[in-house]
């Protein structure tokens, strides 16, 4: 049972777990309505993670955030985005550097306009939230 009232939009920086949707449940959270849409941050230069692969649990516990997703029920795709970075590494979207500035505000940018298509798309009804 998910013992929360739906979630409007959940944000996944680099995650460290299964890149299958149906094994992470999300086909059925999103399916039943418990989340109206996910965004995912990948990072291609994501060492902590590509570790992960290599090695296994003592290094994390998956790749979704350096492979992406997959086995996500097509008639859901329209409620997840993935968003790829080349340069970026796990922690790359807060680094504290100059350069970071621009990564953080672009990191932002894209939760604050990805909440509020999600809010217009709930408000229209185009989802089973």
């Amino acid at each position: 049972a998910f013992p929360l009232d739906p979630v409007e939009s959940v944000q996944l920086f680099s995650p460290a777990c299964s890149t299958d949707a149906r094994a992470l449940g999300l086909n059925d959270l999103l399916t039943d309505g418990k989340v109206s849409a996910v965004q995912i941050f990948c990072a291609s230069v994501d060492v902590p993670l590509k570790l992960a692969e290599l090695f296994g649990k003592p290094f994390g516990y998956g790749s979704l955030g350096l492979r992406g997703l997959e086995n996500l029920d097509p008639n859901l795709s329209d409620r997840v985005v993935e968003r790829y970075r080349p340069t970026f590494g796990h922690s790359s979207w807060f680094d504290q550097d100059q350069e970071a500035v621009d990564n953080f505000q672009w990191s932002m940018r894209q939760v604050i306009e990805f909440v509020n298509k999600t809010k217009n798309l709930k408000q229209k009804g185009h989802n089973n939230g």
